[in-house]
């Protein structure tokens, strides 16, 4: 484990090792891209659709010029892994642990426990298993592949998931208690909440929830041409676009919350816009009248939502400052847990719900936890996920499991510094192809964001700046030779006795370890590879792998080729290329990205640095010729000049 953690790493609630698994997308191995992302993850593929990457909002690139797209970039690796990361199953040995709630937190427990060893059977109330995932999540935002695909690999650690069965209605809570040693509750919040104003018992007034699920579920949904949505989160987005996909013509949304209070989240707020739907900030409902025929909803401005304590607490002006006429009207104004399974269970409750522990997640009675949204209240997919996980932990130390409570996580890597800012050559975000506005109102069921090709992946990819993945110096081995110093175009090296690399600066460009005449210098990335090539050993930096595999892939003349990414062309040293020819390449070819393309300005390094290695090569009794230098930026390199006097003939 890293001694720093990157920012984006630490901001994920599940702890993804993302400059891990980014610059494994970067290099083309998606299968270790897919292996790190799932390693933390039983949600992963969920994730790459529908987390609000708080991941991003710490990405140390957004102080530049944007943060890297990094959802995305979990999305391509997993569309584009040969294989699916293997389950991890593990033959049961352990106690029986009966987790309630086949959602994102009780899914993400079972996964957990049963990693473990234990024996894990899951209760469903639905016919399928996913929790409001399945039941309710637009398909547009979802498609139910994905969630099959997670919820296949989970099961396949061994974990049981039983559908259709409601604790409390078909299975009592005290037969689990006596068939399982743990039981665990992460039954979310299944009941939609209603708005408390006269009318609001309208036959054409429903919840965002009882909407959404009949339409996630494919049925006929029957929406007049105005449709009112009430609420301002990303439900109350996910109801009015739902809406212009089945019909209505006029959707608008009016919440308490104005300007960047308003609670959905920015881009939910923009696509509804897209698709033309209105919304109306600072606005409370006051009445809903039947006017014969259709609703007429009154409201109020708002003059503030919290009181002088902090609590939710709505003030409102006196007179009705708006009312709109509509078919329908729909409340997305939360929703809440259903607690009825556990009367008579002997749990202490409060207003709130059952009484709970925060550091063991247990309720009052001994053998009985709890998680996600059951026990936090309304939030993301991931933060279930991570509720989930830390459940099984829990359960897993209370049943005697050493070691299964999580290790304190290392600190945080802090901002690059404003000296290095001006010297960093910005790289513009790629952005994610959507599906025409028109495309997405007619097809409601078809994916919005369409996700990203290879060339745009990798492109995004070489954005980050693999911060935690940069140059360590072993001080046992390092000269204090001034070298680094002198190569990095960063001026990141400080050298007194040795040299230091301050992990905050480092680039992770690799020009300071291939220069570094001691070998004192290594890149915690993975090292490039081109095993395997029998003609042409190909190294190209990182961020321009796609276009050189498309241009060697159109090449008339057929050479037998292995690509493998660096860093930056510049960090291409002679062990690299001599362990290349060994591995049987008759010939090494680097290409670079020319001085107007190139992320660390390396040019002259490279240059410098493939001379060097040439003369180890000729030093050792083989031919410089055997290795080429190519710049991008010069001349019709696509076309036969790419071959190397070495492989002339090359048929």
């Amino acid at each position: 484990m890293p001694t720093r953690m990157a920012p984006c790493a630490a901001a994920c609630p599940v702890k993804t090792d993302v400059p891990g698994y980014v610059h494994a997308v970067v290099r083309g191995d998606y299968d270790e891209a897919v292996r790190l992302i799932r390693a933390t993850n039983p949600f992963a593929s969920v994730c790459g659709w529908v987390c609000p990457h708080p991941c991003e909002d710490r990405c140390r690139r957004g102080a530049l010029d944007g943060p890297v797209s990094i959802k995305a970039l979990k999305r391509f690796a997993i569309e584009n892994a040969a294989t699916p990361a293997p389950a991890g199953k593990v033959d049961p040995r352990g106690a029986k642990v009966a987790v309630l709630g086949a959602g994102p937190s009780g899914l993400s427990c079972a996964w957990y426990l049963a990693r473990h060893g234990f024996t894990v059977t899951v209760f469903e109330r639905h016919e399928k298993p996913g929790g409001q995932l399945h039941a309710a999540l637009p398909v547009y935002r979802l498609p139910r592949r994905v969630l099959e695909k997670d919820i296949d690999l989970v099961r396949e650690t061994g974990v049981d998931i039983v559908c259709g069965v409601t604790i409390g209605e078909d299975k009592p809570l005290s037969d689990l208690r006596e068939g399982f040693a743990a039981v665990v509750v992460a039954t979310g919040l299944p009941q939609g909440r209603v708005c408390n104003v006269p009318g609001a018992e309208h036959p054409n007034v429903v919840t965002a929830l009882c909407f959404l699920e009949r339409a996630a579920s494919g049925e006929p949904v029957s929406l007049g041409p105005r449709v009112v949505v009430i609420g301002g989160g990303d439900v109350a987005m996910d109801a009015a676009r739902t809406a212009r996909r089945y019909g209505a013509s006029e959707v608008t949304v009016v919440c308490l919350e104005e300007g960047e209070k308003i609670p959905a989240h920015t881009w939910e707020i923009e696509e509804s816009r897209e698709e033309g739907v209105t919304i109306l900030p600072g606005y409370g409902p006051w009445e809903m009248v039947d006017g014969g025929g259709h609703l007429a909803v009154s409201f109020k401005k708002v003059l503030s939502i919290f009181n002088e304590a902090g609590r939710f607490d709505p003030r409102f002006a006196d007179e009705v400052a708006l009312t709109l006429p509509c078919d329908h009207v729909i409340a997305a104004i939360g929703q809440g847990p259903d607690y009825s399974f556990l009367h008579g269970a002997g749990v202490s409750m409060s207003m709130r719900g059952p009484v709970w522990d925060r550091e063991s997640m247990m309720l009052s009675v001994p053998g009985i936890f709890i998680c996600g949204e059951a026990a936090r209240g309304p939030g993301a997919a991931v933060d279930a996920v991570a509720s989930g996980l830390a459940a099984g932990a829990k359960v897993a130390a209370w049943l005697g499991v050493p070691g299964a409570e999580s290790a304190p996580q290392p600190e945080c890597i802090g901002p690059v510094p404003e000296r290095e800012v001006a010297l960093i050559r910005t790289l513009p975000r790629q952005p994610m192809p959507m599906r025409p506005v028109e495309e997405r109102v007619r097809d409601g069921r078809a994916p919005v964001e369409l996700g990203f090709s290879g060339d745009v992946a990798t492109a995004e990819g070489s954005r980050c700046m693999g911060c935690g993945l940069g140059a360590v110096v072993n001080r046992n081995k390092c000269q204090a030779c001034l070298t680094c110093a002198r190569v990095c175009p960063y001026g990141v090296p400080r050298v007194e006795k040795t040299a230091h690399i301050a992990v905050e600066e480092c680039q992770a460009c690799g020009i300071c370890a291939a220069a570094c005449p001691a070998g004192a210098i290594t890149l915690a990335k993975p090292a490039a590879d081109c095993q395997g090539a029998r003609d042409l050993a190909v190294f190209v930096c990182e961020k321009n792998r796609f276009r050189v595999q498309e241009v060697l892939d159109g090449r008339s003349r057929h050479l037998d080729y292995g690509l493998a990414t660096l860093p930056s062309a510049a960090s291409i040293d002679a062990l690299t290329v001599l362990k290349a020819l060994e591995n049987g390449a008759g010939a090494v070819m680097v290409f670079t990205c020319g001085e107007d393309r190139c992320v660390h300005r390396c040019l002259e390094s490279v240059t410098a640095r493939v001379a060097a290695v040439r003369r180890t090569m000729e030093a050792i009794g083989i031919s410089g010729d055997r290795l080429v230098l190519i710049n991008q930026a010069e001349g019709d390199w696509q076309l036969d000049t790419l071959v190397p006097p070495a492989l002339a003939d090359v048929s």
